[in-house]
């Protein structure tokens, strides 16, 4: 049975931290590490399974989606149950106030900060990515334009 802990009006489920630990920890492993690991010799072993298991950002991402997914529904059923009915408007706001403002302070170190303390160790700024469409939520566009003008070029490096 899950447990849940209702205060101040906020949901919580301190059972889910272990799945939140195990799913970032996926994510983690992957890009830190995926690629120094593979150039160790443990093709065919016990070890090879458990890093390829650990370290599959993609399971891990999948987990996110769904306890997300999962968190927004009982969200949803919740306030359903108390007042009758869910205020779509309301709800949509509420989601925007809890994102957008991480996303942006996020999006502004990127475009800002990051590239002026790059410079500061003499590293080379050598990414190609256009501000505009990480501000209008059009960063695929971004990652296709990298893509097509600049081959050989990860969107996510520099």
């Amino acid at each position: 049975m899950a447990k849940l802990i209702i205060s101040n009006s906020k949901i919580y489920f301190p059972n889910l931290d272990g799945l939140r630990f195990a799913a970032f920890l996926m994510v983690y492993l992957q890009h830190g590490f995926f690629n120094s690991i593979k150039a160790l010799d443990i093709n065919g072993t016990f070890y090879e399974k458990l890093i390829s298991v650990l370290c599959n950002g993609g399971i891990g991402v999948s987990i996110f989606f769904v306890l997300s997914g999962f968190l927004i529904t009982y969200l949803i059923l919740v306030e359903s149950d108390l007042n009758g009915k869910l205020n779509v408007g309301y709800f949509y706001i509420r989601r925007t106030l809890r994102i957008w403002p991480l996303y942006f302070a996020v999006i502004i170190f990127v475009f800002l900060l990051y590239p002026y303390f790059k410079g500061l160790y003499g590293i080379a700024e050598n990414t190609c990515n256009i501000p505009g469409y990480y501000f209008f939520f059009l960063s695929n566009f971004d990652v296709i334009n990298i893509q097509k003008y600049h081959p050989g070029l990860d969107s996510l490096s520099g």
